[in-house]
């Protein structure tokens, strides 16, 4: 695959496992309160399955991008579904323990965003790993200033969980339309 489109889809990739964290983040602080620490809790669990997700890669050969997509797609709409639940739970006043099964989902997501770099560096020579990384990063960073500036404020929080799910079709219908052209 070319280098330029693995660039394209580390960075799309990338900028969607941002924009969920900082969803994540958002929604959790805003039930639970505690702005930050419900941010450095939901960081902490989104990057610490990040590394656990790295190291699996490496027993699982076979997984393909397009498997890790829909698996991913399909954890986030549901915690997108859990997440309204527990705001409602928390609205009745039946919240209660609920709060700590609110970061199953941060953890579930983290794992899987994290498979998707290594089975887009697989193959790759140390030199285009790092061109790939360096737009994983970019990524990051640009979702972390559209995030608060202007997706947050245009679209609100369900808004900006469409655009993450967004660039996660968008990242896997470029990876299976470039497989099919090979």
């Amino acid at each position: 695959m070319k280098l330029r489109l693995l660039q394209l889809l580390s960075f799309l990739v990338a900028l969607s496992g941002m924009l969920y964290e900082l969803s994540f983040a958002h929604f959790l602080s805003a039930v639970v309160g505690g702005t930050l620490l419900q941010y450095s809790i939901t960081i902490g669990i989104f990057t610490f399955a990040l590394g656990v997700s790295t190291i699996l890669s490496q027993h699982l050969p076979r997984v393909t991008f397009e498997w890790v997509q829909s698996i991913l797609l399909g954890t986030v709409l549901a915690s997108i579904l859990f997440f309204h639940w527990i705001f409602q739970e928390q609205q009745e006043g039946n919240f209660g323990s609920w709060v700590y099964v609110a970061y199953v989902p941060v953890f579930f997501v983290g794992l899987l965003t994290g498979l998707e770099f290594p089975i887009l560096a697989r193959g790759l020579e140390e030199k285009e790993t790092v061109q790939v990384f360096a737009a994983d990063y970019v990524g990051m960073f640009f979702a972390t200033l559209i995030f608060p500036l202007m997706l947050l404020p245009q679209l609100g929080l369900m808004g900006s969980f469409g655009v993450a799910v967004g660039c996660n079709i968008l990242a896997a219908l470029l990876w299976i339309w470039k497989r099919r052209a090979l």
